[in-house]
């Protein structure tokens, strides 16, 4: 009935003025905030919140920053460790036939020069996990790698079978240590960018599988497996020169009370990514906690609030590996046991070169896979599905008759258990707090490491290579339901 009257010419110049002096204002309070206050996910409320002292986590800075040239960095140095590793597991492969000419060992010896890696491994991630959520990953990291690399070298003048033996274990304990870079990486990773970074790393082991594949083609029948050995050894050489590019972790520097090198290694950080960034107005917090010994730290993975996730992980990182690592291993002796080449031209040697190498080159798309799944359908149901592809796979090996048809499925077997690492290794950090999370992600590779050790010997125990073929194959269905019980689903999930 009654109508307001329209707003003069006038009027709406004086409310157009305002309008712009208040975004004028707030533009202003973006422009001259630290780059943490400029974030489009803080409302004007919370940055002059920020802008008056108010306080900050590592989290808000590290979504912040955002990815840049850091992350690259890391990525690259932590990849170069994932190759080393990648090198040293599979020249296994290659390595195990080459000793057995040589020296005429049995098949048990044989076998303990594999074996005998795993033990190391096993020892060495749960040790490497505790020193580093302990003394700092950077330290633990590099410490590792120079271990590597001297018993890496060492390994490639072995003069006996013995001698030989202990330099594998010394490698295989310090090449364990490859899964520090991943914890270091993750905690510098925003949550938007983790699942593509992370799985881009993994990707460098599936390089370095790929390349030694290649290398020992090349070395083995002309240099001999010694040079194998030592050209295998260059990357952790080279690792060992690029200590001083690598930043601690600022969760790992905060919650040990060491507030100020932790701020200090975010401004590096967002000088790198070439980002405007002025020391923060307001104040880091964080917790921090009390240094506690390894009964403490290893009993929290068994405390109840992580006693399930941890279990379940146990189950699935054993089934991995045990798979994983059998069809890497058992490839070379399935195609030379199969009842005749169809390539008269290429001999069996040829044969297990070719099919070892392209099946490394099957993880590149198992990565793709992975990499999009990850983020479009969540961890456990792209875990849960590559293992139920490679189980499946794996059967269809029993049929041996025709070299293609055997090729297709030792590719796609080999692809789809890749891509579970992939997810396994990106679920497991994301899972635990900054406390414990080296700790416990050192523990699952320590029991994949138990599970590889056993691999060597199973391969070998029976008459028939198909009798192993079923067991990895039994053991990738009975994951799938081991990959469904986790408990939380851990895609856009912040960091503890």
């Amino acid at each position: 009935k009654y109508k307001q009257p329209s707003p003069t010419r006038t009027d709406a110049s004086q409310m157009a003025s305002n309008n712009y002096d208040k975004m004028e204002n707030e533009e202003s309070l973006m422009k001259n905030s630290p780059i943490l206050l400029r974030s489009p996910s803080l409302t004007r409320e919370e940055r002059e919140f920020h802008a008056d002292g108010g306080e900050y986590t590592i989290s808000e800075a590290v979504e912040t920053i955002g990815f840049g040239r850091q992350q690259w960095e890391l990525l690259f140095i932590s990849g170069l460790c994932w190759i080393s590793d990648a090198f040293e597991m599979m020249l296994l492969t290659f390595l195990l036939p080459a000793v057995q000419k040589e020296w005429e060992v049995d098949k048990f010896l044989e076998s303990s020069v594999a074996s005998i890696s795993f033990a190391g491994m096993l020892i060495g991630s749960p040790t490497w996990g505790f020193l580093s959520d302990r003394f700092g990953r950077r330290r633990t990291f590099f410490f590792s790698a120079g271990l590597t690399a001297i018993f890496g070298l060492l390994s490639a003048v072995s003069p006996n079978i013995g001698f030989l033996l202990f330099t594998r274990l010394m490698v295989g304990f310090g090449v364990s240590g490859s899964h520090i870079p991943f914890s270091l990486f993750v905690e510098f990773l925003p949550i938007n960018a983790r699942g593509r970074s992370l799985i881009s790393l993994q990707a460098f082991w599936t390089i370095g599988t790929v390349a030694e594949s290649a290398m020992a083609w090349g070395v083995i029948p002309t240099l001999g497996w010694r040079w194998l050995l030592i050209f295998s050894a260059i990357p952790m050489v080279s690792l060992t020169f690029l200590y001083p590019f690598v930043p601690e972790s600022p969760r790992f520097l905060l919650q040990h009370g060491r507030k100020e090198e932790a701020a200090a290694v975010l401004r590096r950080m967002a000088a790198k990514n070439n980002t405007e960034y002025e020391i923060l107005n307001g104040e880091l917090i964080g917790d921090r906690v009390d240094v506690q010994g390894p009964k403490e730290v290893f009993s929290q993975l068994l405390s109840p609030t992580y006693k399930t996730v941890t279990i379940v992980l146990w189950i699935i990182w054993v089934s991995n590996a045990f798979a994983y690592y059998g069809i890497v291993l058992v490839t070379p002796q399935y195609f030379k046991t199969r009842p005749s080449s169809e390539h008269e031209e290429w001999t069996v040697e040829q044969e297990i070169f070719i099919t070892t190498f392209v099946t490394s080159l099957a993880e590149f798309p198992g990565l793709f896979i992975t990499a999009y799944g990850v983020d479009k359908i969540g961890r456990k149901k792209t875990q849960a599905g590559l293992f139920g592809v490679c189980g499946v796979a794996a059967l269809f090996l029993l049929y041996d008759k025709n070299f293609g048809f055997s090729t297709f499925t030792a590719i796609i077997a080999r692809m789809a258990i890749s891509g579970v690492f992939a997810a396994t290794y990106l679920y497991t950090p994301e899972a635990y707090p900054t406390r414990i999370r080296s700790t416990g992600l050192g523990v699952c590779v320590a029991f994949s490491r138990m599970a590889a050790l056993s691999t060597p010997y199973v391969a070998n125990m029976f008459e028939s290579i198909h009798v192993p073929i079923v067991l990895y194959s039994l053991t990738c269905l009975g994951a799938v339901f081991a990959s469904m019980l986790l408990p939380a689903e851990t895609l856009k999930q912040e960091l503890k």
